[in-house]
């Protein structure tokens, strides 16, 4: 099908914050090569406001399995929130995601497969006419994994969609928003001095690392920023986590539990750099600018590429699964060091 066809095109991601955002430079680059097309991206209700506000697509269309329980309620919902599209571009390899590209009704209907699970082969095969092995699953690629970013703009590669691609990620704030965020820190009598944030995810905690672990870590951070604050995030749901540790935190310290997904975006573009677990805050402070460290598990090493933060100066650094006697202190001074390296960069 000609470019000049395709008038409607749906495209789906229904993974976490990270991946949506990795599928953002393909949306610049869908736009940039189909100008006058119907750009609308499928995504869950936990993902949207990541894509709020965004020139390329024309419209966001939120995903509850929950509430569509049959394929009649799901074909019925896609039917209702758009006209049958042109283009169903899967960005997701997932079974459920591949689904909806079938029910969409779309003329093409592209995406990956994985090739070493039996079901995803099968399903692409009859839910897909455009079907390609992920990159990561290619053997030519198995030395230098490539990024998901380069993964998703390879598929709109193989459909003539790809010219002059777009490579960075994107979350686009308000002025409100970015005020809002400017009247936290001033509540907060945070004004010209150098930020820290630290985020804190449960998943700081999985195998075994304690408080006392989380206590000396963000000791260690304050102390590398004299006259300078800690800022320490948590999102919804992960108020224990920082109420467990917030009394033994370094005076000055900040702490923000709970604030809407954009004005917590909003603070980003004012720290000097963030540290986090592998998770969405690594890809919030990519997509504006901020440099990080990003803590992975260590099983993760040999994949990482795929997923390390994007487009900004970062340091990975690789956790044991559970903790082990030295480890604790050779973590804590490994996260330390790489903030430092990324500090003295920026400032």
């Amino acid at each position: 099908m000609a470019s000049e066809e395709l008038k409607n095109i749906l495209v789906i991601k229904l993974d976490h914050i990270g991946d949506v955002l990795w599928a953002t430079p393909s949306l610049s680059t869908l736009r940039k090569n189909l100008p006058g097309a119907r750009i609308a991206m499928l995504c869950t209700r936990y993902t949207e406001p990541a894509l709020r506000g965004n020139p390329d697509i024309d419209g966001v269309i939120v995903y509850d399995r929950e509430s569509l329980p049959s394929n009649r309620d799901k074909k019925k919902f896609l039917n209702d929130a758009m006209t049958r599209p042109d283009l169903a571009l899967c960005l997701d390899p997932r079974d459920e995601a591949v689904l909806l590209a079938y029910l969409s009704e779309a003329k093409i209907r592209a995406g990956y497969y994985l090739p070493d699970k039996p079901i995803s082969v099968l399903k692409s095969m009859t839910r897909l006419n455009r079907r390609y092995v992920h990159p990561a699953m290619m053997e030519k690629n198995k030395a230098e994994l490539p990024h998901e970013v380069d993964a998703n703009l390879a598929l709109l590669n193989m459909l003539g969609l790809g010219s002059e691609p777009v490579r960075d990620t994107r979350i686009y704030l308000t002025e409100d928003e970015k005020n809002g965020a400017e009247k936290f820190l001033s509540e907060h009598g945070i004004k010209d001095e150098p930020l820290i944030m630290w985020h804190l995810p449960l998943k700081w905690k999985e195998g075994g690392w304690g408080d006392d672990y989380l206590i000396s870590l963000g000791q260690g951070l304050s102390e590398l920023i004299p006259g300078g604050r800690l800022l320490v995030t948590c999102g919804p749901g992960e108020e224990d986590l920082l109420n467990s540790i917030k009394a033994d935190l370094p005076a000055g310290t900040v702490t923000a539990a709970g604030l809407d997904f954009r004005i917590w975006a909003a603070l980003f573009p004012h720290c000097c750099v963030v540290v986090s677990r592998d998770c969405g805050a690594v890809h919030v402070a990519a997509a504006l600018g901020t440099p990080v460290v990003s803590v992975f598990e260590e099983f993760k090493r040999k994949e990482h590429a795929r997923w390390e933060p994007w487009g900004v100066p970062h340091v990975n650094i690789f956790r044991p699964e559970k903790v082990q006697g030295e480890g604790f202190e050779k973590n804590i001074g490994e996260i330390i060091s790489g903030a430092k390296k990324l500090l003295e960069e920026s400032l």
